[in-house]
């Protein structure tokens, strides 16, 4: 997931804060999976603070 400034392959390493006030996956509900491809995974997505739904992709890193 590439919210904020994540620099991190572990989604879980994705969740802190780089800047007070900067977004971060703690911020989002996950509401459903839109689709799958061969590069990642698309989700809609809902902002805890507003409710603004959206949708976040996420690539799958590829290691050759």
């Amino acid at each position: 997931y590439l919210l904020g400034s994540c620099t991190s392959l572990n989604s879980q390493d994705c969740c802190y804060r780089s800047k007070p006030g900067a977004t971060a996956l703690d911020d989002f509900e996950v509401l459903s999976t839109i689709g799958t491809g061969s590069y990642g995974t698309c989700k809609k997505i809902k902002r805890k603070k507003d409710g603004k739904v959206s949708y976040m992709i996420h690539v799958t890193p590829t290691v050759k």
